[in-house]
Parts: C-alpha cells; sequence; structure tokens
C-alpha cells in the first residue's frame, strides 16, 4: 500500500531509516478501540493516525471474514474484516514536527515512509560555533518530534494547529486577519517552567512570536473555518465542507477520540449449515423483486442442496427480518444464555444450574444461574467522533470511515466466558414499585430525558429504577471478581438485560471476559457460579457495596459523574474501568443494592444485608 505506514499484529513490520530499524506494535483488538479508523497513535519519536478502510487492502480471504449474521443484519453489512495482519495502514499525523535539538519547526508529508530528520539552515540567535543542524552527517541529526496540539471541530474533522497564523496574531485578533511575513520560519521554544504560557512559536524571518497561553480556550481560533480536514481518508487539505469553529486540542486528550463500537454475542444457527449456504446465495435470492422469481430460485436451491424449501425460507426470513431495536436484539441473547439454545459444540455453550444446589440466600434473588463456559463476542467498529460522543451510538457512520460505503466492517472475533444471572422477576418488581424507591430516580430519569432532548442525542431504552439495581449489581459483582477470579477488572465487562414489557421481560446480567483464544479461556470466571462459591461470593459483594471511604459524603450524593447521573457512588466504591462498562460509568447507585442505615428497603437486598449486620 503505496505511502502508508503500516504494523503487523504484536510484532509490527520494521522500517529502516538513517536512525536504524523502528517496531511499533498494535495489537488486532486495539485497531477496534481504541486505535480504531480516525485515532492518533503515539509511537516512539512519532505520531502516526490508523487510515480509513479505503486504505485497507481489497482482497479479503475468507479466513480474514467475520460472519454474525445477527449483527450484520443490525448494521445493514454483509459481513465483517478482520484488522490486516501483515500490516495496518496509517498515515503521518499531524504533520508539523520540530527539531529537539535547534527547535526549528517543519511540516512534513501524510504519507512520508520515513521518519524526518532535521535539515535547519537558519540560525536563531546562537553565538559561539554552534553548528546548524543542516550542517551535520545524516547519523547526526535529529529525528524531528511531533507538535503537541491539533485543532479538531465536533463534526469529526481534524487538521493541523494553524502554527504560522499563531505565531504572527495577537490575543483579540481574528486569525483570518492576521498579516503574515513572506517566508516564516518557525521555532518553536520551549522554557524551563510548566504551562503553556511558557511555550514561545517564533518567526524566525520576521520576529514575531506568540506564547501557547490561551490557545486552548474556546475562542482561540475564531476566524479559521474547519474545512472539512479528514487526514485519516487521504482528505488533508479538505473541502470546505463544514462550516464550524476548529478547537485546540492536546495530541493525547481523551475527548479527542470517541470510538463507536457495538458488542454482541454470537448465538450459533441452530443449522449452522443452512445458514451458510443462505449467507452465500443471498444476494442472488433477493435479487429480484418479483416473489415468483425468488420462491424458483429458493426451490431450485432447495434441490440443488437436498434441504427443504421452509427451512431455507426460515433462515432467510430471521436474517431479513432482524430485530432493530436494542431491546428486542438483547432479547434473543437472554433467551439462549439461559439455556434455550445450548450448544455443546461450537461458539455458545451454557450450562444452567441446578438452582435446589444453592443456598437460601442467592435463590431469594436470583431465579436462574448459568455458567457460560464458552461464548464468542463480535466487536465491530461502526464510526467514531471528536470533541463528545457520538449522538447515535448504534447508527453506523460511513463517512467517517471511508471514501465510499463498504459492504463489510472492521471487527475482532474474542472467544471468553461468563457467568449469567437473572434476577428474581417478581421480587424486583416488589422492589420498584415502593413509592421511595420511584421517587429516588424519577428526576434523575427525567434530567436524562430533558438532556438527551436538547443535545439530540437517542434517548436509553429501558432506564428505570430496575436498571439502576443491575447496573450497580454488575459493577459490585465485577469489582469482587477481580480478588476472586484471577482477571483484573479491566478485563471483566458487563451486559445488562433489562426490560419491563410483558412480552419482553428481561432482569439479568452478564459478566464475561473476553481475552482467550479461539479456545476460551481458563475458567477461572465461570467456576465462581459455582454453587459452592457463589453465594459466599454474593455475600461478600454486598458487604464491599455497604461503606464507601468517601462516605457521607458519597451516600448523600444527589447526582456526580458524567452528567450528575450518579448517586451513591463513585471511584472509590462502584465505578469500574470504561472499557467493561456499557454505559461509561453512569446510572449507579449503592442505595439500589444495600439501602441506607435508616431505610433499608431502598436496596434490592438491604433488608437481607441488614440481617447480616445485626
Amino acid at each position: 500500500m503505496s505511502g502508508l505506514h503500516s504494523g503487523k499484529e504484536l510484532v509490527m513490520a520494521k522500517k529502516r531509516n538513517v536512525k536504524g530499524s523502528v517496531s511499533r506494535k498494535v495489537r488486532s483488538t486495539q485497531a477496534i478501540t481504541p486505535f480504531g479508523v480516525g485515532a492518533i497513535c503515539d509511537f516512539p519519536q512519532e505520531s502516526l493516525m490508523t487510515a480509513g478502510l479505503n486504505f485497507w487492502p481489497n482482497d479479503v480471504n475468507d479466513e480474514d471474514k467475520i460472519f454474525d449474521d445477527r449483527l450484520s443484519s443490525l448494521l445493514d453489512c454483509s459481513y465483517f474484516v478482520k484488522p490486516p495482519v501483515k500490516g495496518l495502514p496509517m498515515v503521518r499525523f499531524p504533520l508539523w514536527t520540530y527539531c529537539p535539538r535547534c527547535k526549528r519547526m517543519e511540516k512534513t508529508r501524510w504519507n512520508d515512509q520515513v521518519r524526518p530528520t532535521c535539515k535547519n539552515d537558519v540560525k536563531l540567535s546562537r553565538g559561539g560555533d554552534w553548528k546548524l543542524c543542516g550542517t551535520l552527517e545524516a547519523w547526526q541529526r535529529k529525528i524531528m518530534i511531533p507538535v503537541r496540539f491539533v485543532a479538531a471541530c465536533e463534526n469529526s474533522h481534524i487538521s493541523d494547529f494553524p502554527w504560522v497564523e499563531w505565531a504572527h496574531s495577537r490575543p483579540g485578533v481574528k486569525l483570518n486577519n492576521v498579516q503574515l511575513c513572506d517566508n516564516p520560519v518557525l521555532f518553536y521554544l520551549s522554557g524551563k517552567k510548566a504551562g503553556l504560557g511558557n511555550i514561545r512559536i517564533k518567526c524566525a524571518t520576521c520576529g514575531s512570536f506568540r506564547t501557547m497561553d490561551g490557545s486552548c480556550s474556546k475562542n482561540a481560533l475564531e476566524g479559521l473555518a474547519c474545512n472539512g480536514e479528514k487526514p485519516w481518508l487521504g482528505a488533508v487539505e479538505g473541502k470546505g465542507e463544514c462550516e464550524l469553529n476548529k478547537r485546540t486540542y492536546q495530541r493525547g486528550a481523551t475527548n479527542l477520540y470517541f470510538s463507536k463500537s457495538i458488542s454482541s454475542i454470537l448465538i450459533p444457527p441452530l443449522n449452522a449449515k443452512v445458514a451458510q449456504i443462505i449467507r452465500d446465495k443471498k444476494a442472488w435470492i433477493l435479487g429480484e423483486d418479483d416473489a415468483q422469481v425468488k420462491e424458483k430460485r429458493l426451490a431450485m436451491l432447495s434441490e440443488m442442496e437436498g434441504i427443504p424449501v421452509q427451512e431455507l425460507k426460515r433462515v432467510l426470513n430471521d436474517n431479513q427480518n432482524a430485530d432493530k431495536s436494542e431491546t428486542n436484539y438483547r432479547l434473543k441473547e437472554y433467551n439462549s444464555l439461559q439455556g434455550e439454545h445450548q450448544k455443546v459444540e461450537g461458539d455458545l455453550f451454557c450450562l444452567p444450574q441446578p438452582m435446589a444446589s444453592y443456598g437460601d440466600f442467592a435463590k431469594r434473588f436470583f431465579s436462574s444461574i448459568s455458567v457460560v463456559e464458552k461464548l464468542a463476542v463480535t466487536r465491530a467498529l461502526i464510526g467514531f467522533s471528536r470533541a463528545k460522543p457520538a449522538n447515535n451510538p448504534t447508527e453506523v457512520d460511513h463517512k467517517t470511515l471511508s471514501t465510499n460505503k463498504k459492504n463489510w466492517l472492521p471487527a475482532v472475533r474474542i472467544y471468553g466466558e461468563g457467568i449469567f444471572l437473572k434476577i428474581d422477576q417478581e421480587r424486583l418488581e416488589l422492589w420498584s414499585q415502593q413509592d421511595s424507591v420511584k421517587e429516588r430516580y424519577r428526576k434523575m430519569i427525567e434530567s436524562h430525558h430533558a438532556d438527551c432532548v436538547r443535545r439530540e442525542r437517542d434517548i436509553k431504552e429501558n432506564l428505570s429504577c430496575e436498571f439502576f439495581a443491575l447496573h450497580t449489581l454488575a459493577h459490585a459483582l465485577i469489582r469482587r471478581l477481580s480478588f476472586e477470579c484471577g482477571y483484573g477488572s479491566s478485563s471483566l465487562r458487563e451486559r445488562i438485560y433489562c426490560c419491563d414489557e410483558n412480552d419482553k421481560e428481561m432482569a439479568g446480567i452478564l459478566i464475561y471476559t473476553a481475552a482467550g483464544d479461539a479456545d476460551g479461556t481458563m475458567g477461572g470466571l465461570a467456576s465462581q457460579a459455582d454453587a459452592s462459591r457463589f453465594e459466599q461470593l454474593l455475600r461478600n459483594t454486598l458487604l464491599d457495596t455497604l461503606a464507601c471511604s468517601n462516605d457521607p459524603l458519597c451516600l448523600a450524593s444527589t447526582g456526580q459523574g458524567i452528567g450528575s447521573l450518579n448517586k451513591a457512588a463513585c471511584y472509590a466504591c462502584a465505578l469500574i474501568p470504561e472499557t467493561g462498562c456499557e454505559e461509561g460509568n453512569r446510572f449507579l447507585d449503592r442505595v439500589a443494592l444495600v439501602g441506607t442505615p435508616a431505610s433499608p428497603e431502598l436496596g434490592l437486598f438491604g433488608r437481607e444485608v441488614a440481617e447480616m449486620m445485626e
């Protein structure tokens, strides 16, 4: 792939230049998040950006394709593709660099294969016999270092910081009104003190300079409208398609890139052979709008493959009529994890445990417990945003991923294990119907809905008192399991199943790890669902939740965390690593589990925990 940097899975391809060989490492899973398309990847002495899908290999081998019919139907694509093993395409960004020796700033090209070295031939007021970098031998020249600052807008566009305009500007003057000298030669100067005010950008030609103080303020780049630059797609210059103002960000800022990824538990088809046939022939079957033609083609396929027409129709209709809503999508997983679709061989192996073997404490709250000895998770990248999270986190954003729409999306297939817990629906309903419980969460739910309307974001489905309890229980279990099962909390993930609609009732949580190979993981997590261990695990989890080092402030909180959407939940007691939480560490409250000393009934387990403490 000409003009692009590329690296292998685990061991990156080595690239030679005057400084020797360079090795860059990016795992295949990291190519989905956090280093997906459009993300900046920092490597020693250089900064690269993952290129768009238009730069990925056109010819995809069958072994590099991932099939998940449910997820494909949801995202309207044919299949998924693993990140390239022989080289993940990357472009160079930001383009502006500076020499660590003489501080000269130079702009590189987005497709430079070799890390640039300093060739400065301009002296900036240095006395003595100090030599210019351009006069040194090639092996003596320093490698240019990428600058710390970039400019981006809320439409996901990103560009280099306007260094030339900034160096010649003054506070209060719009950058489009700045008078530039004929031949700007910039230097990146910094002193010994910390802070942006100690960084000076100076032009050696005219002597103009300006510190970086105030460069990150909201109106610092006023006058320079965004031109729609998409360097990850090769559109470095932009096409003037955006009218938003840009803001300054530091290259490693967490709000410079928000990955949009979606995960799905793979539910193996009841008949894998029929599913594969439909997958291969789907375009041919549906190629004509005429219903009679479709019937004839199905009949021909039935005769060729020796499979009843009705079976072909059933699988075809399942693919076409896949549920688009999040609730319906998860309902199939919820039913499968309870053992309704057991598969001893394949990518999902669930073992519902006999509840009679569990103690009374566990049986009070759970109607079903399943050991998930093996599961497969498909994790697909569907877009990204900058400055703030995307408004539509489940909608594919093709314009940010590629210059032209593809019929596939990048994804990885990860294997693991887990524990599935189904909460007793009747007990959960009795708790949630208490007036005191409803009132505790009413204002927070209304505030979230109003905020979503104001920001034009999708409102979360089925946000309720029950969701607060299930979500907090999942977090509490993950925090406790990190001490019990051999996996760190960053390796564990949650999946919440919550809905109170009559025909779609769900009340369960899946705690899983997806960090193994094709054979799964080592069983340390799944074994915690064993009757001999689970009850003690549950007791310890609830006892952990009783107290927080930030109490009484945490316990009495009326709103904290992102958007003030948590109550009694902070980093010391309930939050987990962002990679493991579906909701960005929102909608949490310890009181939903254990209540308060004065009102234990506010907790789903409140009265039982109070008895334990007596």
